[in-house]
């Protein structure tokens, strides 16, 4: 199965890389490199490797694992390895990883002398459903997330979910709570579907991540660049980015999809407070992940933080802070600018709410 994206297709492989086999031999790479974390090179690897026995010889780079690695200090050890080893343009980077290894290495590919080519292999639920699509690529700097990068497409995605059975449930929900954001902003039967479920499932994902990145995946077509409408795909994360930056080095971190679990409930609130948002679907969500999802309790102190914090999202515009919100299940809207007051108030909502 495979959908037809911005120039690429994504594949959907089953317990095989037949897809990216083919497309290798249709290429003559001049080399070839994979990128992986250290989690990914002890786990996911070995089974990569097993299934495609031609990249055995492949130039392997592994980088330390975590969002606190997607830095430039990380992506200037990838360049020097790139061209230590005798990178040019017509050499292949395979990113097999999470969302920080297809980030990083689309950002490195990118630029490495102005581009090479470049495919993703994700191996999280997170990266599966949402991060390896769409040509998002990028590195966080001076605490800000994804500050620099470039909007580059792969020349293709090979989905296999497989890598899934690897992970720990942590990372099965951290993963989910992007395709619950797919179902807000794009698909009523999948939201229906997950307001069915008792829990969220960590077994037979393939039907959630193929829902997922189709609604992904059309957003993407209509708007590559993000001019427009592919804002949108951004619900929850104006908020959720500022509050996992803030909790990046500290003890009690918090992975990407739990940061946009609370985004999302956060940015529900804000869209009650200026009535843009239904109350019926705003509290129909926030119970979702209350249900399913830790949410932590904020104070005063760290949402002055995270308003500080949100000044410098790529979303702003003219110093205004401005949010991607629903107005119901698969309406959303694009440009809505708000207050410091404004967020205040939907974090006082928010810590409401959790009680």
């Amino acid at each position: 199965m495979k959908l037809n994206s911005a120039g690429y297709f994504v594949y959907f492989e089953k317990n095989d890389f037949n897809h990216l086999n083919h497309f290798l031999k249709e290429h003559s790479f001049s080399n070839i490199f994979i990128l992986c974390d250290k989690n990914t090179q002890k786990y996911c690897l070995p089974l990569f490797f097993k299934e495609n026995k031609v990249l055995k010889g492949a130039n392997v780079f592994s980088i330390s694992s975590g969002e606190k690695h997607k830095t430039l200090d990380t992506a200037l050890t990838c360049w020097n390895f790139l061209l230590n080893n005798n990178a040019d343009k017509n050499s292949l980077l395979i990113c097999l990883g999470g969302g920080v290894v297809c980030d990083l290495g689309g950002f490195i590919a990118s630029t490495f002398k102005r581009g090479m080519h470049f495919v993703n292999v994700p191996t999280t639920l997170l990266a599966t459903a949402d991060a390896s699509v769409g040509g998002k690529n990028g590195i966080d700097f001076n605490g800000y997330k994804n500050l620099i990068g470039t909007i580059t497409q792969p020349e293709g995605v090979f989905i296999n979910d497989f890598f899934l059975k690897t992970l720990p449930v942590r990372h099965i929900k951290n993963g989910f709570a992007e395709i619950v954001k797919a179902a807000l902003i794009g698909d009523k039967k999948l939201w229906k579907k997950f307001l069915s479920l008792s829990k969220l499932p960590e077994t037979n994902l393939t039907s959630f991540i193929h829902d997922s990145v189709s609604v992904k995946n059309k957003v993407v077509l209509k708007d590559p660049t993000e001019k427009n409408i592919r804002k949108i795909l951004n619900f929850g994360h104006t908020a959720g980015h500022a509050i996992e930056t803030h909790f990046l080095d500290k003890k009690n971190s918090l992975l990407h999809g739990e940061a946009i679990a609370i985004g999302i409930c956060v940015e529900l609130c804000l869209g009650k407070i200026l009535t843009l948002t239904s109350p019926k679907i705003a509290m129909e969500a926030f119970l979702f992940f209350k249900k399913h999802y830790i949410l932590q309790f904020f104070s005063e102190k760290e949402i002055e933080i995270f308003i500080g914090l949100m000044q410098h999202d790529k979303k702003n515009k003219n110093g205004e802070l401005n949010f991607a919100l629903i107005e119901d299940v698969a309406k959303p809207l694009i440009n809505i600018s708000a207050s410091a007051q404004d967020i205040k108030e939907a974090f006082t909502l928010y810590n409401n709410l959790l009680v």
